[in-house]
């Protein structure tokens, strides 16, 4: 019988590394921030480009630095690609996000 060290508690990395996302639409320059505490950049550090920290359509807060379009209303965000060879890598559409209280309860969990 092998005895396992206690695992730890799963942290959400979010509350660590900042609630919302911010990039520079221009050179993909991305930083995590916390609203109220630390505010992005209102241009980007690395090429003065413009930083985008909610979507143009809906004014949503980005909650992924890899976010392509808006996970609200669909709008582009950027274009998915940084460059001729940088592909941002997460894909364009992801499933919606569900709170633990609005999940699926069926499995008696």
């Amino acid at each position: 019988m092998s005895t396992q060290p206690p695992q730890q508690p799963r942290r959400n990395r979010n509350t660590e590394l900042g609630d919302h996302a911010c990039f520079c639409s221009a050179c993909g320059w991305a930083r995590r921030f916390f609203p109220g505490v630390i505010e992005p950049p209102s241009e980007c550090p690395s090429c003065s480009g413009h930083v985008v920290s909610a979507c143009p359509g809906c004014n949503e807060h980005i909650i992924s630095i890899f976010a392509v379009d808006c996970d609200v209303c669909g709008v582009s965000l950027r274009a998915p690609m940084v460059s001729d060879d940088l592909r941002i890598r997460r894909s364009p559409r992801r499933l919606p996000l569900v709170s633990p209280s609005e999940g699926d309860t069926s499995c008696g969990c």
